[in-house]
């Protein structure tokens, strides 16, 4: 009886080992699932691929520091591009600001802008005695 009792016992166990090993299958499966729907939702809204990955990893595994962290970090690293792209667009399409020489974009010669600059300050630019007496 014990003996058959103590194989009885082997049996359940092997079949609840068995049963979590499919569980842990189960959910791990569920988990890659979620990532690649949370992955295509990010890229879908602009992210890049790294970044994508990195927070769908991050929402799957229920990780909200790292979340918030590759999220700022994406912000900030954006804002930059963004605003050197807006930079160079307005360099761009400003007329005057480019280099006099359109053909040899390092030339030594000041661009129209910065010649302006310079006559505008050598023409209203108060002298530097004045100013002392203004404020004395």
């Amino acid at each position: 009886m014990k003996k058959q009792l103590a194989a009885k016992l082997t049996d359940d166990e092997k079949t609840a080992a068995e049963q979590q090993a499919i569980q842990d299958q189960l959910a791990a499966i569920q988990k890659e699932n979620s990532q690649f729907k949370f992955e295509k939702q990010f890229l879908s809204g602009g992210y890049d691929a790294k970044t994508a990955v990195e927070l769908a990893e991050a929402m799957a595994g229920g990780d909200m520091k790292k979340f918030t962290e590759a999220h700022a970090k994406y912000a900030a690293e954006h804002e930059k591009q963004l605003q050197a792209d807006i930079k160079a667009k307005l360099l761009q399409d400003t007329p005057g600001l480019q280099s006099a020489n359109k053909v040899d974009p390092n030339a030594t010669e000041p661009s129209l802008g910065e010649k302006a600059a310079q006559s505008y300050n050598q023409q209203f630019a108060p002298a530097p005695a004045a100013t002392q007496t203004q404020t004395n």
